[in-house]
């Protein structure tokens, strides 16, 4: 199965539909198996697209579920596909309305109800799509994956679905799921979600995360002793689930992020609670080395980072004991996984991301003197 449409966050994953509402022919033609128009979406996506007859130029105009324009415009098919496209304030959305028309056929096809969400809590994906009709949801094995795993579904009488999945340990935070639909008139449809996953980052006010599109959640900030609330934040995700906001106090002003609050957005994730830990590093240009810990953590990252931006090295471990001490060792290459060699000098910016339990991510960084 090949991906219909470019996505940014589907590095991993390879597909998906609509429900036909109104099929229209010019005086006199015919179809034959399938209609010669087909439509191509993706939810969150500011692109359309789909086939029509072969040289032929298609005539579409897309509009919201209330009527309103979103986007027209008359394009000459490529081997007998179309493209149409908006600017960053348009994406396909249930109820949007599409019609395309190429001199012999016109088709309409309203989006439907079709999403995907995941619950990194319950261990459970769910959403909606046509009721009782074949799905095919998509996911990476794991965070260091580099295959997926694929399953057919089917939504109830209602049009939800829920789907466990056995061949993952349990759905962590950042956990990409993707869902299609291949409809009887081979239209596509997909949409895709991350579980709710959010970095904080130490002596920052600002943190940034991942969930299901457009979804919305408060945050905050509270004394790890008494609990009273240091700040808060409120975001919603864009039509490629990523967000992000700035803690302030009830005066508006920035509170940034110290070992010792308690980070809580329940609303986020029915898990996300807990205390912000401290994160320690040093390095050593003649070893290679990173020396450092991650208090209360296990899995952690390090980038080493060369102006202006450049990434010069990489590499994911586990801490090696219960106080969250480790060393990493970017002069060998066996040691740690999705490692790239640093040769770590002077000024360079040396990022420690460390993973907390409920799988959200604290980070600070530092310069080699």
């Amino acid at each position: 199965m090949t991906r219909l449409l470019n996505h940014p966050r589907r590095a991993l994953v390879v597909g998906a539909t609509l429900a036909l509402l109104v099929v229209g022919l010019m005086p006199g033609a015919t179809f034959a198996a399938n209609p010669p128009i087909h439509f191509e979406a993706s939810y969150g996506n500011n692109c359309i697209s789909g086939k029509a007859t072969l040289g032929s130029t298609v005539d579409v105009t897309w509009r919201d579920s209330a009527g309103a324009l979103k986007v027209s415009g008359s394009i000459v098919t490529t081997n007998g596909r179309w493209q149409l496209c908006g600017d960053g304030t348009v994406f396909a959305a249930v109820g949007d309305r599409l019609k395309a028309a190429d001199g012999t056929f016109t088709r309409k096809f309203t989006l439907p109800e079709f999403s995907v969400a995941a619950d990194r809590v319950n261990d459970v994906f769910y959403g909606t799509g046509p009721a009782n009709r074949t799905l095919v949801i998509e996911y990476p094995a794991g965070r260091l994956a580099d295959y997926t795993y694929s399953h057919y579904i089917r939504p109830g009488d209602d049009g939800r679905w829920t789907f466990r999945p056995t061949d993952l340990e349990d759905i962590e935070a950042d956990q990409f799921v993707w869902l299609s639909w291949v409809s009887p008139n081979k239209d596509t449809l997909e949409a895709d979600a991350s579980a709710a996953g959010v970095t904080l980052i130490l002596g920052k006010a600002k943190f940034r995360g991942t969930t299901t599109p457009f979804a919305s959640a408060n945050f905050a900030l509270r004394d790890g002793s008494t609990n009273v609330k240091l700040a808060s934040a409120a975001a919603t995700a864009d039509p490629n689930g990523n967000l992000a906001g700035q803690f302030r106090d009830s005066h508006g002003n920035s509170v940034i992020v110290a070992p010792g609050q308690r980070f809580k957005a329940l609303s986020f994730a029915a898990d996300a609670d807990w205390i912000v830990p401290n994160i320690t590093g040093s390095a050593n240009k003649a070893a290679d080395t990173v020396t450092g810990s991650c208090m209360a953590s296990g899995y952690f990252t390090i980038e080493i980072m060369r102006s202006p931006g450049h990434e010069r090295g990489y590499l994911f471990g586990h801490t090696s004991d219960p106080n969250g001490n480790f060393v990493a060792d970017f002069a060998d290459p066996d040691e740690f996984p999705g490692y790239r060699m640093a040769n770590i000098k002077s000024s360079d910016r040396v990022i420690i991301t460390c993973r907390q339990p409920a799988g959200d991510n604290v980070q600070w960084s530092f310069r080699v003197p």
